[in-house]
């Protein structure tokens, strides 16, 4: 079982006790290292990296054969896990703009990542990989803890929660896109999560859709199921917060647990390099969202993948889950 200690700003790194996952990678926001089950007693929340870094790719999207070519460039492009932890943890937990210290009240560790499958080639080493995520964050769950996932599968969030679940789940989705049916061959992760049996399509809320790179089916699809889907313009003409507001009722109203998810290519293009679309949320707008979910209190949280990620966007993931966090201590606070 490991022992929580109130981290102060920079100790690990000034005194040069940061934890380890492997190697020369710290624990995320340098927390203790859950090593197995019996380390998650006592635990609020556990980070656990979506998949084994076998070769530098990532087992999710290899067996997509996704490849951007940026200048002349051949880049592959993950948000990974190895990389975020050593972005984050020149941060502490102190948020002074909100007078509140994430770690004088969440006990946050670190589990480490999923022994997974690189390359997925077949679609028999893509239900292995689910298999053993899904293992992973029913450890977490078992121990009374909240999963955060890093690049995992969100499928494999949903399912986790779907098994232990005895009531229905809300989803609440931030994103550029509908990740939803549409014209062969493009099949994203809310298909297979719209049917597994506790899934509440008409708790499923989607924030911040917008662009080309969606079809007309997608949003059709979302109508046909009672799904809510918030555009740039709801967000526009209405401002995020009527929207979270009122995403939140539609998501927690008759749900045993609500699950997040964040793309964040729905932030807006102006706010890092190796984001791409326009019309997009700004910072702000994501911390206020973040910060309002986890006041309401979250059963996961599934941070997904970045095209090409740049060091903003590990810090801007950090900054993201920080206020997450503080959200839920504020929230349990509130109850107590």
């Amino acid at each position: 079982m490991v022992k929580f200690k109130h981290r102060k700003p920079m100790d690990p790194l000034e005194k040069l006790l940061t934890p380890t996952i492997y190697g020369n990678t710290p624990t995320f926001l340098a927390v203790p290292r859950a090593r197995d089950k019996r380390d998650l007693k006592g635990a609020d929340v556990a980070i656990i990296g979506g998949g084994y870094q076998s070769f530098g790719e990532n087992p999710w999207r290899t067996d997509l054969g996704l490849t951007f070519y940026s200048q002349g460039e051949r880049t592959f492009e993950i948000l990974d896990p190895m990389l975020l932890r050593k972005a984050s943890v020149k941060y502490s937990g102190f948020l002074p703009e909100l007078n509140i210290d994430v770690f004088e009240h969440i006990r946050l560790v670190d589990y480490g990542d999923v022994t997974g499958i690189s390359p997925i080639i077949t679609r028999e080493d893509w239900v292995r990989a689910v298999q053993r995520t899904v293992e992973k964050i029913s450890e977490v769950l078992e121990a009374g803890c909240i999963p955060i996932t890093i690049e995992s599968s969100m499928y494999a969030v949903a399912k986790a929660m779907a098994e232990r679940s005895k009531g229905s789940i809300g989803i609440i989705t931030l994103d550029a896109h509908g990740d939803n049916a549409c014209p062969p061959p493009y099949v994203g992760w809310v298909d297979p999560v719209s049917t597994l049996e506790k899934v509440d399509m008409e708790k499923f809320v989607l924030i911040g859709m917008r662009g080309p790179r969606n079809f007309k089916e997608q949003l059709d699809w979302y109508q046909k199921r009672g799904s809510h889907v918030y555009t740039y313009k709801d967000i526009k003409e209405r401002g995020i917060n009527a929207v979270i507001q009122e995403a939140v009722k539609i998501a927690y109203k008759g749900t045993e647990n609500v699950l997040l998810n964040i793309d964040f290519d729905v932030l807006d293009l102006s706010v890092a390099p190796g984001l791409d679309e326009p019309l997009g949320i700004m910072m702000e707008d994501l911390l206020t969202v973040t910060l309002r979910i986890g006041e309401k209190g979250f059963a996961a949280f599934n941070i997904e993948w970045i095209p090409k990620p740049t060091a903003a966007l590990y810090h801007i993931v950090t900054w993201t889950t920080l206020y997450l966090l503080a959200g839920l201590a504020m929230g349990r606070r509130k109850l107590r």
